[in-house]
């Protein structure tokens, strides 16, 4: 992820391996991302929500583990956040209730819990 003009990342349907890598952050341009049903392991680092034009992320039917951080707030732009089918624990993020323009939400098949933010 050296091209800094990148602004849609489509690498679905493969059987990629490994993180997402941290450099992921200085993609500033960067407004789709697709990794779904590949082999994706480790968290989503905390440099992905650096990613202020973000509008779609697919990262669903992979193992990712971990939370979802709240700094997904800071993603106003997002339109779409698909991680279903991972391994994803915690509380869901009260900060979704920042992302105004949310309108698909699939978090199903991980290890979530607590309750369902009223900010959704």
């Amino acid at each position: 992820f050296s091209n800094l003009d990148l602004t849609h990342v489509i690498l679905k349907d493969n059987f990629l391996s490994g993180t997402i890598p941290q450099k992921v952050g200085e993609l500033s341009k960067l407004m789709h991302i697709d990794m779904d049903n590949n082999q994706i392991t480790g968290t989503i680092p905390e440099e992905f929500y650096s990613n202020l034009d973000l509008q779609w992320v697919h990262l669903k039917n992979n193992f990712l583990s971990g939370t979802i951080s709240d700094r997904i707030g800071d993603l106003s732009k997002i339109t779409y956040f698909w991680t279903s089918s991972n391994e994803l624990s915690g509380a869901i993020p009260t900060t979704f209730g920042n992302c105004i323009n949310l309108k698909w939400l699939e978090l199903q098949n991980n290890n979530l819990n607590g309750p369902i933010p009223e900010e959704l």
